[in-house]
C-alpha cells in the first residue's frame, strides 16, 4: 500500500510539471512550432512511435511535413532534422546553444557516471575530453605514417585469414578481429590476432550492453525522470545499472594499466603525458579510452560489410574500381595509404556506401540551451533535436535517385558541399578537382 502510495504521488507530480511546462511554453513566443503530427494531451506522439525501428515512422513523418519535424514525447519538446540544410543551420551555425546533450539517465547518469562522450552534458569536462582526445582523431592525423603501417599489417593479416578460411568464410569474424586489432593497436598497444581474446570478447559484451541501453525506449525512467528517485528496491535499472558500469569500468582500468607498460607508442601513453588528463581521475580517463575502443569496431564492420555486398550487387562498379587499381598500383604489389590520393573513385566508393546505406541511422541527439526561431517556426529551450541521418543522406533533393548505388555522385557532391558549407563536409577531404571521365551522374 505504502509503495503505492509514493509511485501514485510520483506521477502526480509529474503530470503537474508537464502541464505547467506546456503552459509556459506556449507564453513564450507568437511563432508556431514546427510542422508535426498530432498527438494525445500530456503523451503527445508517445503511443505512436513503434518500439522498434523508430526511424521509420521519423523518415515517414519527414517525408510528411518536412525537413523540420515537431514531436511531443511525455512533455518533451523533439525536433527532427530531415535535411542537410537544417542540420547545418541548427547544428552546426549554431553549435553554441545546439551542442548540449539530453539527459540520458540510465545510459549516461547510472551506467557511465557520467564520463562518456557522446552522452554527457556539453560542460567544461566536456570539452577538457575533447582537447584530450582531438590530436590523435584528427584527419592529418589519421593519415600519418605511424597510423599507416598498423593498417597495413592489419589488413594483410585480414587477406590472409579471408583466404585460409575455405569454402564457407565468416566474414564478419574476420572484419571485425581486423577493427579490433587496428583499434587496440592504436588505443592500447596490443596485438589482437584470433578475435576470441578474453579482451576482445569482454569490449564485445561491453558494447552490445551499450546499444542495449541506449535504445530509445528501452527504460521507462527515462522517459519519467521522477521515477529515478525511487529507491533501489523499488528499481531493478539501478542494480543493472551498477553492475554494468563495475563491468565496464574494471575492463576499462585494467586496458589503461596495461597499455601503460606496453612497448611502443599508443593513446593510452600519449592521454596519460597530456596536461588535460591531469585533470580527471584515473577511471575517467580509462573510460575516454575504453569509449574510443566500443565506438569504432562495430560501426567500422558493418561499413565493411556493406562495402562487399554493393560490389557484388554492382559488377559495374567493381570493374571500375578494379581498372583504377591496376592503372595507380599494378599487379606486383598492394595499395598502400600513399595511394589514396591517387584513387578518388575508390574513396568515393567507400563514401557513397556510407550514403547508401548509413549505419548511424539517427545522429546522436543535441539540446537547445536557448529558444531558437528557425524558418518562421519557434524551437523552444530544452527541446531535442535529432539529425536523421538516414533521411539527409537519401534527400531527393540532393540525391537524385537516392536509394541507387552511384559512386561517382559523391565527388561531385563534395564540389557542393564545400560551396554551401553544408553539413556534411566530411564526406569531401579527399577530393581536389579530378576529371570524372565516361559514366559520371550528378548529384
Amino acid at each position: 500500500m505504502e509503495t503505492m502510495y509514493i509511485v501514485t504521488s510520483f506521477l502526480t507530480i509529474a503530470i503537474v510539471g508537464v502541464l505547467l511546462k506546456l503552459a509556459s511554453a506556449s507564453k513564450n513566443t507568437t511563432l508556431p512550432l514546427p510542422p508535426g503530427p498530432s498527438g494525445l494531451p500530456i503523451l503527445g506522439n508517445t503511443l505512436q512511435i513503434p518500439k522498434e525501428h523508430a526511424w521509420r515512422q521519423y523518415l515517414s513523418w519527414i517525408k510528411e511535413y518536412g525537413p523540420v519535424v515537431h514531436l511531443s514525447i511525455a512533455g518533451k519538446t523533439f525536433i527532427l532534422l530531415g535535411s542537410a540544410a537544417a542540420a547545418t543551420d541548427l547544428l552546426n551555425k549554431k553549435s553554441l546553444i545546439t551542442s548540449d546533450r539530453p539527459r540520458m539517465i540510465m545510459a549516461n547518469d547510472l551506467v557511465t557516471k557520467d564520463m562518456h562522450i557522446l552522452l554527457r552534458p556539453y560542460t567544461a569536462m566536456y570539452r577538457l575530453h575533447q582537447r584530450m582526445q582531438a590530436p590523435v582523431l584528427s584527419v592529418a592525423v589519421a593519415n600519418s605514417e605511424r597510423y599507416a603501417k598498423i593498417y597495413e599489417l592489419k589488413s594483410l593479416q585480414l587477406l590472409h585469414n579471408l583466404l585460409q578460411g575455405g569454402p564457407v568464410v565468416d566474414f564478419r569474424k574476420h572484419l571485425e578481429t581486423a577493427n579490433l586489432g587496428v583499434i587496440y593497436a592504436l588505443v592500447y598497444g596490443m596485438n589482437v590476432d584470433t578475435g576470441i581474446e578474453e579482451v576482445v570478447l569482454e569490449t564485445i559484451k561491453t558494447q552490445r550492453e551499450f546499444n542495449r541501453v541506449t535504445l530509445p525506449g528501452a527504460y521507462l525512467v527515462d522517459t519519467l525522470p521522477f521515477l529515478n528517485y525511487l529507491p533501489t528496491f523499488l528499481a531493478p535499472w539501478k542494480r543493472e545499472a551498477e553492475r554494468i558500469y563495475n563491468q565496464e569500468s574494471t575492463l576499462y582500468l585494467k586496458n589503461l594499466q596495461s597499455s601503460l607498460s606496453s612497448p611502443g607508442w599508443n593513446f593510452a601513453k600519449h592521454f596519460s603525458q597530456s596536461n588535460e588528463s591531469k585533470q580527471m581521475s584515473q577511471v575517467e580517463l580509462a573510460y575516454s579510452l575504453g569509449i574510443l575502443t566500443n565506438a569504432g569496431f562495430d560501426t567500422t564492420t558493418m561499413v565493411m560489410e556493406w562495402f562487399i555486398v554493393a560490389l557484388i550487387n554492382h559488377p559495374s562498379c567493381l570493374q571500375k574500381a578494379q581498372k583504377a587499381l591496376d592503372e595507380v598500383v599494378g599487379h606486383a604489389r598492394l595499395p598502400n595509404l600513399s595511394d589514396r590520393e591517387k584513387l578518388p573513385y575508390i574513396t568515393a566508393l567507400v563514401e557513397e556506401v556510407l550514403r547508401w546505406r548509413n549505419i548511424m541511422i539517427a545522429g546522436f541527439p543535441h539540446v537547445a540551451t536557448e529558444d531558437l526561431s528557425y524558418q518562421g517556426h519557434h524551437i523552444p529551450k530544452d527541446s531535442i533535436l535529432i539529425p536523421h541521418m538516414w533521411a539527409i543522406d537519401h534527400d531527393p533533393k540532393v540525391f537524385s535517385d537516392p536509394d541507387s548505388f552511384i559512386p561517382e555522385r559523391i565527388i561531385a557532391l563534395c564540389f557542393w558541399i564545400r560551396e554551401k558549407e553544408m553539413y556534411g563536409l566530411e564526406y569531401c577531404e579527399e577530393y581536389d578537382l579530378v576529371d570524372l571521365g565516361e559514366g559520371y551522374v550528378g548529384v
